[in-house]
């Protein structure tokens, strides 16, 4: 399985909450980077319903895939606090991404996926699919991973050693990368030790 998490291009309140040219340009640059790293078809594009991540999804151009909307990867509102940096306030949104990781997984046909959504829903996502949940949250903010940007790629493989391709049963392996400054956030492939 190979699954993977784009966050939307940048956005504003005068574009409507759609791209800016900055941020289509950030999409055309993971664009750029699935097609180069990755040669097979996706048929499953999941997105939230926010303008800025549907417009990034189809700024992707996949070929073939079929995108489809779900509500629990919506943006994360604090209402102009910071983001909190422990696990607590995060309970909710969390219950409903790891529902919607749970009904992926167990409606999975064998193909891979692209989600394109928001940093916060990322963030839970990472907890749920890398056991960072309680004490272990601040983790999330350690490099390599410290910030989500825009157009930012995390990647998972299930099963699969990422850079041989032999078999790795059980094995969950992450990657994450800035598409448009890919030594910006990038890194090497990590084994998940939940």
């Amino acid at each position: 399985m190979v699954e993977i998490h784009v966050r939307h291009g940048q956005a504003s309140a005068e574009t409507g909450w759609g791209l800016t040219a900055e941020g289509k340009r950030q999409a055309k640059a993971a664009a750029k980077y699935l097609q180069t790293h990755f040669q097979q078809d996706f048929r499953v594009g999941i997105h939230s319903e926010l303008r800025r991540a549907v417009e990034t999804a189809h700024s992707l151009a996949l070929p073939g895939i079929e995108w489809s909307t779900d509500m629990r990867m919506t943006e994360v509102d604090w209402r102009g606090h910071h983001e909190p940096r422990e696990f607590g306030p995060w309970q909710g949104v969390y219950d409903r991404v790891a529902a919607a990781c749970e009904d992926w997984d167990t409606n999975d046909t064998g193909s891979d996926r692209v989600v394109v959504s928001h940093g916060g829903t990322m963030r839970m996502v990472r907890a749920y699919r890398e056991g960072l949940t309680g004490s272990r949250y601040p983790l999330m903010y350690e490099k390599p991973y410290k910030y989500f940007t825009n157009c930012q790629i995390v990647i998972y493989v299930k099963n699969v050693h990422p850079d041989t391709g032999a078999p790795d049963p059980g094995q969950l392996w992450v990657k994450s990368v800035c598409p448009w400054d890919e030594g910006q956030f990038g890194h090497d492939w990590m084994r998940v030790v939940r």
